[in-house]
């Protein structure tokens, strides 16, 4: 039997755990992988145990569609972003995107469910530096990502959070 896209996405890693979006103190503010939209970007989020390494399976959608057959580049951009900073905030950092570097290896079909993984590479004070690769079944790398992600001082943590409750009211 050929496994559904549910299977596909929902299947776990080894050694790792489904990522609980409320350590995150948003579990609603998920700009990538909060749409619900099958045509869109699924995605699920796996964390090893052992080093807190974030792992996951993402769905590219027809509504992702970049060059024709083929997923945005800003899609997979979206996706690896999202990845390193979940992957910052799973290792305890609280952190925003100050800077992202993006290399495109090859283009990704649409309705695909390639893996990636990503993990926080160093901490230097305030700076968290991430890392993160997109690949299909093979190992093959659609694309290489990396970040620097700024650590938020708890008084704009909690301005942030305000924030987000007053807009869900």
């Amino acid at each position: 039997m050929t496994p559904t896209l549910h299977d596909k996405l929902h299947t776990p890693f080894e050694d790792c755990l489904p990522f609980d979006r409320s350590k995150t103190g948003v579990s609603e503010a998920f700009f990538v992988s909060g749409d619900p939209n099958p045509d869109r970007l699924q995605v699920q989020y796996w964390v090893r145990n052992t080093d807190q390494h974030v792992f996951g399976r993402a769905y590219f959608g027809k509504q992702t569609q970049g060059p024709p057959g083929h997923a945005h580049g800003g899609s997979i951009a979206a996706l690896l972003d999202e990845a390193m900073g979940i992957a910052s905030w799973v290792a305890g950092h609280p952190v925003v995107a100050a800077e992202i570097t993006l290399k495109f290896r090859r283009s990704l079909p649409l309705h695909t469910v390639p893996e990636f993984h990503a993990w926080v590479e160093r901490v230097d004070g305030r700076k968290v530096f991430a890392r993160a690769v997109l690949v299909n079944e093979q190992g093959d790398r659609y694309a290489d990502g990396s970040g620097l992600f700024m650590v938020l001082s708890p008084a704009r943590m909690e301005e942030l959070q305000a924030l987000f409750l007053k807009e869900r009211a």
